[in-house]
């Protein structure tokens, strides 16, 4: 069976392919794993050669080479059926981007695009009457309201339009379009999916939501270069990667890698969620950010000390999740000392310092820092702490005093460190956020461990 191979960074992988008759096989997984495989059969020989064809050149377009050979040349794709221009008119769609909150700037450009004729006018009128039977219609009729999005209504979902463009959308890859599930549908390339919603009918986007991009060693570095091509999204407010889930791929089989370019190309961007087990975050420039999820299982020391280094001067509240320290996660608190020291979070009010393995260090430096004077809420969930660090706590009571709540749920508390946390005077949430009887306690989810080791305590979330 010829064997195919991809190799880039973290990401290392194998796929095989062979015909025989009318079946195609396939065999894919990591480098020294024995994979999983699959035949599927066709209508004939021919349809199954076809087949064959097709999916060695959408490997080798995303960089599989052949071992022992060179990657095998895919055939040249069809080209696209043209797309009707959309008539554009730079001074009314500035006017938009200046304010994309007010409901006249589009209607001015609504007005202006009925006058031209295109459809998008109509949608416009009919979306700012909240005229929602009309606007339906009229997207049923007019595939030229999505432009080079039409077809492709299954990967853009969750769709909220404003004045006869896309506000708030969701892109992500579907398995009837992935060839490892035998798929139905030709498959895409969610990153140019992005490209196109961007400068289509998603040109004033606010919100943009990110799911699965591959099945194969999911990753968004394209996804970003995507963006940022773009040079300028000033209509950008909130953006989300990672919003898969664990039947699509395990948190650590995903990376989000660097994400420089975002701060020049979302300068107005808000809110930012990261979720993947593995980051590369490079420089981290979001003048306007107000809040920052990082959800890992594999936060590393590097994007760690990016994300403590970095000025946030409007940054209300931070939500951190390391990993564990077997998945690259940071093992020392030290990279964020820098946060610690509030040398450039002004207004940050709420900190989550979660699913953390160096419980050690923590909370010393946390009750003699100059940043938790300033905080109003403190979130230390899903970690490793035990009674020591219970004790600790309340010593120092009298600079937790001013908190409104103290999370520290799903430790390694024993009933006499939960004991001594009640005593701290604050509120405090000792059990887990959906109401399950897994309260702080951690301990008795394995046999072999002992609260008084360490290493027998993991943060909770990895895989």
């Amino acid at each position: 069976m010829p064997r195919y191979e991809f190799v880039e960074g973290t990401s290392k992988k194998f796929w095989e392919i062979a015909v025989a008759g009318k079946a195609v096989t396939t065999k894919w997984g990591r480098l020294g794993t024995p994979g999983s495989e699959k035949t599927k059969a066709f209508a004939s020989p021919a349809a199954a050669q076809k087949e064959h064809d097709k999916l060695v050149a959408e490997k080798t377009k995303k960089g599989y080479a052949a071992v022992g050979g060179k990657p095998a040349k895919a055939k040249a794709a069809k080209a696209a059926a043209p797309v009707v221009e959309e008539p554009r008119n730079a001074a009314l769609e500035k006017a938009i981007r200046d304010d994309p909150d007010d409901d006249g700037a589009y209607g001015v450009y609504g007005d202006w695009l009925a006058q031209q004729g295109h459809p998008r006018g109509e949608l416009a009128t009919a979306q700012l009457a909240r005229n929602t039977a009309v606007a339906k219609k009229l997207l049923a009729k007019h595939a030229a309201l999505w432009g080079e999005l039409a077809g492709l209504e299954d990967v853009v979902t969750n769709v909220i339009w404003k004045g006869g463009f896309i506000e708030r959308a969701r892109v992500a890859n579907t398995f009837e379009r992935s060839t490892m599930h035998g798929g139905e549908k030709s498959t895409i390339d969610v990153a140019d999916v992005v490209g196109k919603l961007l400068a289509g009918p998603g040109r004033f986007l606010r919100e943009l939501v990110v799911g699965i991009v591959d099945y194969e060693g999911n990753g968004y570095r394209d996804v970003v270069k995507a963006i940022a091509a773009h040079k300028s999204v000033p209509t950008l407010r909130s953006l989300y990667f990672g919003d898969f889930h664990s039947e699509e791929t395990e948190l650590n089989w995903s990376a989000i890698g660097e994400i420089t370019e975002l701060g020049k190309a979302c300068p107005n961007l808000q809110r930012l969620k990261l979720r993947s087990g593995g980051m590369k975050l490079g420089k981290l420039d979001f003048p306007n950010l107000v809040g920052l999820t990082i959800f890992s299982g594999g936060l590393d020391p590097a994007s760690s000390k990016a994300i403590a280094d970095a000025k946030w001067p409007k940054l209300e509240k931070l939500d951190l999740m390391f990993g564990r320290k077997s998945h690259g996660a940071l093992a020392t608190a030290k990279p964020l000392q820098a946060l610690f020291d509030a040398r450039s979070v002004p207004r940050l009010t709420a900190l989550g310092i979660k699913n953390f393995e160096f419980h050690a260090e923590l909370v010393p430096m946390l009750l003699r820092s100059k940043l938790l004077r300033q905080l109003e809420t403190l979130d230390l969930s899903l970690g490793t702490m035990g009674d020591a660090e219970a004790a600790l706590l309340l010593a120092g009571k009298a600079q937790l005093a001013h908190l409104k709540s103290l999370d520290v749920s799903e430790n390694f508390f024993t009933a006499a460190g939960l004991k001594t946390l009640k005593q701290i005077g604050i509120p405090i949430e000792t059990k887990s956020g959906n109401g399950s009887a897994w309260n702080s306690n951690k301990l008795g989810q394995r046999d072999d461990e002992d609260p008084e080791d360490p290493s027998d305590r993991y943060a909770s979330i990895y895989e």
